[in-house]
């Protein structure tokens, strides 16, 4: 049984490591998701593992962020290549 007060979904992920890390090292050990309990409903090991694999907030966060960013420094450094040829 695991259970988390901030994230709920941060000791499934812990596992998800911890199973990752196992499995790059060949080894046999390991979790496997049976099933658990989520808003008092009862879930197979496949939903598990979704939520075990699903990014964080602030992952989230930082890709979208990235998204926004990237065209924009791409025009930034574009124009001042053109800048330098120009000079």
């Amino acid at each position: 049984m695991m259970c988390a007060y901030d994230d709920e979904f941060a000791p499934l992920k812990v596992v998800h490591q911890h199973n990752t890390s196992y499995k790059k090292a060949k080894l046999e050990f390991g979790f496997e998701y049976v099933g658990g309990r989520f808003d008092g409903k009862r879930q197979d090991g496949s939903y598990v593992m979704e939520l075990a694999t699903i990014s964080s907030k602030e992952e989230l966060l930082s890709k979208l962020l990235y998204l926004i960013k990237y065209p924009i420094q791409s025009l930034a450094v574009a124009l001042n290549e053109v800048a330098k040829k120009g000079a």
